[in-house]
């Protein structure tokens, strides 16, 4: 069976380390009441995601996950925003308009949400590769830790 092997080699290998400053804020948020959506590329099952996010005291933070495993496209396809925005809609009642992106690929996590009517926050660490200019308006921060910060200062 194709699907239990997958599921047992994924089993045996490491998922992402969780930075845990990322893993405070994200903790902070929820905790001031923000509803987060965890949209992801990923080949790694979503049971398996769900396990690490547990593992590092996340698995109550996030009001829905959006794994590209589990429905089949992935970012910048319009079809993976759209599935972000459903998610938003059944969890918080908001359409695009009160969706924020926030990630470190300018393409997939800036450009392309923006086309699908949502705003977005760049993550760019000092020092990181360099990016095409990006669209006017949109925030960039160099760490996660830093959208606190951001999101008390917007109006």
């Amino acid at each position: 069976d194709p699907t239990a092997v997958a599921h047992a080699i994924w089993q045996r290998v490491p998922d992402a380390v969780i930075d845990p400053r990322a893993a405070d804020t994200v903790r902070d948020l929820h905790r001031r009441h923000f509803a987060m959506i965890l949209a992801c590329n990923t080949q790694r099952p979503g049971v398996l995601r769900r396990a690490t996010l547990a593992a590092a005291g996340l698995g109550g933070c996030f009001a829905e996950l959006v794994l590209s495993s589990e429905l089949g496209v992935g970012k910048p396809d319009r079809r993976f925003y759209a599935a972000v925005a459903r998610a938003a809609k059944e969890t918080t009642g908001w359409g695009p308009a009160g969706i924020c992106s926030v990630g470190d690929t300018l393409a997939k996590d800036v450009t392309a949400p923006m086309t699908c009517g949502m705003s977005a926050v760049l993550v760019h660490a000092p020092g990181s590769r360099p990016w095409p200019p990006v669209p006017d308006g949109v925030p960039v921060i160099e760490h996660l830790a830093d959208l606190s910060d951001l999101l008390e200062r917007l109006p």
